[in-house]
């Protein structure tokens, strides 16, 4: 299993050509900073520090946070929701780590199972394309 940064801005390195060919080998991914610390479920200014920021794309990445919470809106989901749920379209996806410190919070987190479902693969990752914020700026082949 590879552990690496992956979520609807943060990808470059998951869903590029050298982790291709190491997913088509059958290793999983665990998918982790899948909210960037917080910012891309609504934590603008997050409390907690957030771990390195490839490519330094943060920047963009809070930027897009509120139009990730706007296509959330359109699907009757939160922004979390719609983050794990992303994480979950990625066909090595074997883990998807995220934080929780209430019982709230891990419902909320559940609640992408049903939203990748009702919605889609295909159109989860059609409507968040826009907010790739690494693209074209990290190498695929990694640091």
């Amino acid at each position: 299993m590879a552990q690496l940064k992956y979520s609807p801005c943060r990808r470059s390195i998951p869903d590029g050509a050298p982790f291709a060919e190491v997913f088509a080998e059958g290793i999983t991914m665990q998918a982790s900073d899948v909210m960037e610390g917080g910012i891309l479920a609504g934590r603008t200014a997050p409390s907690r520090e957030i771990g390195r920021d490839p490519g330094g794309v943060r920047g963009q990445i809070m930027e897009a946070a509120g139009e990730i919470a706007a296509v959330a809106a359109d699907l009757g989901a939160t922004p979390a929701q719609l983050c794990v749920a992303f994480t979950l379209t990625h066909p090595s996806v074997s883990t998807v780590l995220f934080g929780a410190s209430r019982m709230e919070q891990l419902v909320d987190n559940v609640g992408a199972l049903e939203l990748l479902e009702r919605v889609g693969a295909p159109r989860l990752r059609e409507l968040l394309d826009p907010f790739w914020a690494d693209r074209g700026v990290v190498d695929p082949e990694g640091p």
